[in-house]
């Protein structure tokens, strides 16, 4: 498996890898009609936009194994300008169904906490939907459940927990292989 920064001709496969596994993750918590209507040309064009105006405080990091994508990480300086504890945010973490439980997840996450660290940000949160199959993966790395908020998608809304690291310097030698 290879690790290495995305560029804006992955934007197709990084557009698919987003929507397949929001259609797998989330087929017992969404509506079918709203998974069904995710677009990859829509999510493509949106990657894209984001390639043409880049953003010095965030990154996209993507997993490639035989020449296939098959997934991504992207972060940088948290969102919520109210956050105090929390300097750092991973804002997508995604591994195509097929290709998760293989440590893919954990080497991108790996990816992520350097390029944090780099960037000066010693904490880190990681949003996730409460009703998530995958959110022990964050528990397993050691984050704690730090907030909740509700998020709304599809015109409902969703419980969202934000797990929290604290020294990611703790988390770098935790996961480093």
């Amino acid at each position: 498996m290879l690790l290495r920064d995305a560029a804006l001709e992955d934007s197709a496969a990084i557009a698919r890898i987003l929507v397949d596994t929001w259609r797998k993750s989330y087929i017992e918590i969404m509506p079918p009609d709203f998974l069904a209507g995710l677009s990859y040309e829509a999510r493509e064009k949106r990657i894209r936009e984001g390639f043409l105006a880049p953003d010095p405080n965030r990154f996209m990091v993507v997993a490639e194994e035989n020449g296939k994508l098959v997934g991504c990480v992207v972060g940088g300086a948290g969102r919520d300008e109210g956050e105090k504890e929390y300097s750092g945010e991973v804002y997508a973490l995604y591994v195509l169904p097929g290709h998760q439980r293989r440590g893919i997840g954990v080497a991108m996450v790996r990816a992520a906490v350097k390029r944090l660290l780099a960037m000066g940000h010693n904490t880190m949160l990681i949003w996730t939907l409460v009703q998530n199959p995958s959110r022990g993966f964050y528990e397993a790395l050691g984050g704690t459940p730090a907030r909740e908020r509700e998020v709304e998608i599809g015109g409902k809304m969703y419980p969202e927990v934000g797990y929290g690291w604290t020294d990611l310097r703790c988390l770098e030698k935790t996961i480093t292989g």
